[in-house]
């Protein structure tokens, strides 16, 4: 087997989750790697408590793409080989991981490590972190804004924009992109927002994202034009929408 590149990505603009008094880091995973390889890495746990926590590790399922059969279990490619920890008081243990790859898994696969820690007899803690791997080669990349509206339900005075993205790929896609505001009567752009990298879009599925066009009296009465402009994964799409400001 050969070795592959484990990336690290912060998602939801934290790197280390946080639960009662567990730390965890990194709190999500991304890994691209051919079939037969193999990577090692760890998690940091820290204790932030005054007193020792006891916790078991162990691994779920979570999404594959339909073209992965269902022998393609998230414990036959994510390994622990240590599954019980005990941290001191203040301090940091860490918990070793390893991704193996093999043929037959195709597009992207995705899996949950659970940190389990029982506080007491009553209460059981549980944190889940996602680890999501694709198979460099047999990525199809197919996605597009499958619906675009402005949704007049909200009555803070806010413009927002509610769009649903349809996967139809056998990978999950993190989007980027950036909305542009028309003045249709001009033509000029009066406003330019930045769409950050968020949730993931999961293979064969669809997500609803909405995005916040203007605040409150922001834009004159007039009528406008949002186009959407979104990337992912090197593939790119466009979607516009036409509403009108009354104020």
């Amino acid at each position: 087997m050969k070795k592959f590149l484990l990336v690290v990505s912060c998602i939801i603009c934290s790197s280390v989750l946080l639960y009662a008094d567990l730390s965890i880091s990194p709190a999500v995973i991304n890994v691209v790697a051919t079939d037969a390889a193999i990577a090692e890495s760890t998690y940091k746990v820290s204790n932030t408590a005054d007193t020792k926590v006891l916790f078991k590790v162990s691994v779920e399922d979570w999404k594959n793409c339909s073209q992965n059969s269902s022998d393609v279990t998230a414990e036959k490619w994510l390994k622990l080989p240590q599954t019980e920890f005990e941290i001191a008081p203040k301090a940091t243990v860490e918990v070793p991981f390893r991704i193996e790859t093999f043929k037959g898994m195709t597009g992207s696969v995705s899996a949950m490590v659970v940190f389990s820690s029982n506080k007491n007899s009553m209460i059981n803690m549980t944190m889940k972190v996602p680890v999501y791997l694709i198979i460099d080669g047999t990525e199809d990349i197919d996605f597009k804004i499958d619906s675009l509206k402005i949704d007049e339900s909200k009555q803070n005075g806010n413009i927002y924009a509610v769009l649903n993205l349809k996967n139809d790929g056998n990978v999950h896609i993190r989007h980027t992109g950036k909305v542009t505001v028309y003045d249709t009567e001009t033509g000029d752009i009066v406003k330019k927002i930045e769409i950050e990298e968020t949730f993931p879009t999961y293979c064969e599925s669809s997500r609803e994202f909405t995005v916040n066009i203007a605040g409150k009296d922001e834009l004159k009465k007039g009528k406008y034009l949002a186009l959407f402009d979104l990337k992912a994964l090197g593939r790119f799409v466009q979607k516009s929408v036409i509403f009108e400001v009354n104020n």
